[in-house]
């Protein structure tokens, strides 16, 4: 999925779109085929999931700031966007 780190702003859905298709194609592919169980399949989306919010967290902590960047405790921060969609 790192492509959609590296397209043009404005191709970022259409990769991400893409990616999404390309997974479920594949999850289900290897489902129907009996290769794996759905617990299988589900289970290492989760972890995936689960490293690339690790690695989101990490870029976003080790990101330069810049002198007219807000400093740490006003800047909103993923868990408080989501939680903010959520209400």
């Amino acid at each position: 999925m790192y492509v959609v780190l590296v397209v043009p702003p404005r191709f970022r859905p259409l990769a991400a779109a893409a990616g999404v298709a390309f997974t479920a194609a594949v999850s289900l592919g290897v489902v129907v085929i009996k290769a794996h169980y759905p617990s299988d399949v589900l289970g290492g989306l989760l972890v995936v999931g689960a490293w690339t919010f690790a690695a989101i967290a990490a870029l976003r902590l080790l990101r330069r700031r810049g002198p007219d960047s807000p400093p740490h405790e006003q800047r909103e921060t993923a868990s408080g966007q989501v939680a903010v969609s959520l209400r």
